[in-house]
């Protein structure tokens, strides 16, 4: 095992070079720095991130890195292309988090979600403007339509959490060898200094949506707070 200040779960399997200091695998490809080797050694590195898309699916799914962001449509995955060293164990929790969502997840309720909508039209424009959403920003648009559009995303955002901690469950606690990279996911988006801080503090308390997604996104903080915006009762 190695011993060193940059160990991670990937360390058993990286070689010493990916934990070196020094010129990063990953930095700013935009740099002046000399890579030669190290593009080899990155494309070898997202190489093993796929690999863990095709281990969890058991299914030969494309993995690519671009962008930002990482999601997938249920036939590819897209894996944010910015890596940092200390950031590789978190991206292969994400390359196992997205392959999960193909293995597990029925995408088909959310094109069903759409139809259900529809069919509680006068239900979800109640809703609506329950929440304080005023339809005088958009006048020309019946407002069935501006209600569906209105609220379709939010509960296409809150299921989509619910799934996420339903198929994040069930791989670690059915693959025990993954647990760190899943740590090491949660560690960087969802128990972070930033995130502790607005959760213990008073920020987001007010009961609009941005805060309900921020407190319902967080809920497995450690420092999350169900007193606020009736969370105990929801």
């Amino acid at each position: 095992m190695r011993k060193n200040n940059n160990w991670s779960n990937s360390s058993f399997w990286l070689d010493e070079d990916f934990t070196s200091s020094g010129n990063s695998i990953f930095d700013d490809l935009g740099s002046s720095k000399p890579k030669g080797r190290d593009l080899l050694k990155l494309a070898g590195y997202r190489r093993a991130i796929a690999n863990f898309v095709n281990i969890v699916t058991a299914q030969n799914i494309p993995v690519q890195f671009s962008g930002n962001d990482s999601y997938t449509n249920g036939k590819m995955v897209n894996i944010s292309a910015k890596l940092n060293d200390n950031e590789f164990d978190p991206a292969v929790g994400l390359a196992l988090h997205e392959g999960s969502h193909i293995k597990l997840t029925d995408f088909d309720v959310l094109t069903s979600l759409e139809g259900w909508v529809r069919d509680h039209e006068i239900y979800i424009m109640d809703l609506a403007k329950k929440h304080g959403a005023s339809v005088a920003t958009l006048p020309d648009i019946p407002d069935k339509y501006w209600a569906l559009g209105y609220v379709l995303p939010k509960l296409k955002d809150l299921i989509n959490i619910i799934e996420d901690r339903r198929i994040d469950n069930f791989i670690y606690k059915t693959a025990p060898g993954y647990r760190g990279y899943y740590e090491s996911l949660y560690n960087k988006y969802f128990n972070s200094k930033i995130v502790d801080k607005g959760l213990i503090s008073d920020e987001y308390t007010e009961a609009n949506w941005e805060s309900y997604m921020f407190r319902i996104c967080n809920i497995t903080n450690k420092n999350t707070r169900l007193d606020v915006l009736d969370l105990d009762q929801i």
